[in-house]
């Protein structure tokens, strides 16, 4: 058996794509449990064994070993080896768990949480990574049906084929909540689960306050929204110009905002703006490239400017210098996702109650100004 499960690990096993190899590793061996290729009692390969025949760190296996007996999956005794504890019986239904492949990386991370959660009430988590068209292109309620899901969780895009999917979703009533993006709130009657997004722009204005910054710009991806409200909230009683208010007009991908001409756009906004101490900005590659053009034209960040992000990615993490951002707690998301989703099925939910907030935590880095620099830089002392 050990034999069979390296061999079904090593063709299966992708280096090129941006999901971890711990999680492909531990997800291959769920699944073979799952399908019942892999029983009860039987011996997984060891740790050292199985990364040397993979090709991969050992650490990579240790981690997916430990979530699988997290799970209750398997058993790690010392000096006596892995082996399968699941009985197959014990989960006999599938949540499906949709998201934009490129957001990987964030969703394989909150999929662990879910996944957790999940496999408390006797449910598994099968993920389903789409790219852009998939809603245009798939008949959700048959794609479903020949997975055999019993509940879904969808992160939804902006277009008429993706809300008429959901539509289709709701007609049949299947059990499902949507996360993250808040598109079709009008259309739509089953819950979704997402970020603060009102409260986020307050606490980060208030923060920029308290700092001192008067002069705050704010680059939106749209011209409506709960942070847009609040920031023009902001200003209702304080010096205000309108050219600060910059709406982007964009909420796409990464691909097509790289054929945006975003420097140029940078680089007018801070010439127009240069009375502005500080920035707030939706769209996170946009925060990057208002940081490359501060540097062109000789505007010094933090010292000149603050720049705070809205969300934190994968490109804010390993930028330099490191960005000041707001973030969505991944297992409060993931977790209150599931506890929703249990609630529709089991038809303990409120329809009345379409949104459900899950707030931000501030994360405070190298680009926004700590207060006794600003009070310097103002020539006030401390």
């Amino acid at each position: 058996m050990k034999e069979k499960i390296i061999e079904i690990l090593k063709s299966g096993l992708k280096r090129n794509i941006p999901i971890p190899l711990y999680y492909q590793i531990e997800k291959t061996i769920k699944e073979l449990i799952l399908d019942g290729k892999i029983k009860e009692m039987d011996f997984l390969p060891g740790d050292l064994e199985l990364s040397k025949q993979l090709g991969v760190n050992s650490r990579t296996v240790w981690r997916a070993y430990q979530n699988l007996q997290k799970e209750g999956y398997i058993k790690r005794i010392p000096r006596k080896g892995t082996f399968v504890i699941y009985k197959r019986n014990k989960i006999s239904h599938s949540i499906g768990f949709f998201y934009f492949s490129e957001a990987e990386e964030i969703m394989v991370k909150r999929a662990e949480y879910m996944q957790r959660f999940l496999s408390q009430y006797g449910y598994d988590l099968k993920i389903f990574p789409f790219d852009y068209n998939f809603y245009k292109e798939v008949n959700l309620p048959k794609f479903i049906e020949e997975k055999d899901l019993k509940g879904g969780i969808f992160v939804a895009l902006d277009y008429v084929e993706c809300r008429d999917n959901f539509l289709r979703l709701e007609e049949i009533k299947f059990p499902h909540v949507r996360l993250g993006n808040m598109y079709f709130l009008e259309e739509l009657k089953y819950p979704l689960i997402c970020g603060n997004e009102g409260k986020k722009v307050k606490d980060v204005l208030n923060y920029l306050n308290k700092l001192g910054h008067k002069k705050i710009g704010y680059v939106s991806s749209k011209e409506k929204g709960a942070g847009v409200e609040e920031y023009f909230k902001f200003y209702e009683k304080r010096d205000f110009k309108q050219n600060w208010f910059l709406n982007l007009n964009f909420s796409g991908s990464k691909k097509d905002y790289k054929k945006l001409p975003t420097s140029h756009i940078a680089r007018g906004y801070l010439e127009t703006n240069i009375d502005l101490t500080a920035i707030i900005v939706e769209y996170p590659l946009f925060a990057i490239d208002l940081i490359e053009e501060c540097k062109k034209i000789g505007i010094k960040v933090p010292e000149d400017i603050s720049i705070i992000a809205l969300r934190d990615t994968e490109e804010i993490l390993y930028y330099s210098p490191s960005i000041t951002t707001m973030k969505l707690s991944d297992k409060k998301q993931a977790e209150k996702a599931c506890e929703i989703l249990l609630k529709v099925m089991n038809n303990e939910w409120d329809f009345k109650r379409k949104i459900i907030m899950v707030n931000y935590e501030f994360v405070e880095r190298e680009t926004s100004t700590k207060k006794e620099k600003l009070l310097e830089k103002e020539g006030v002392e401390a």
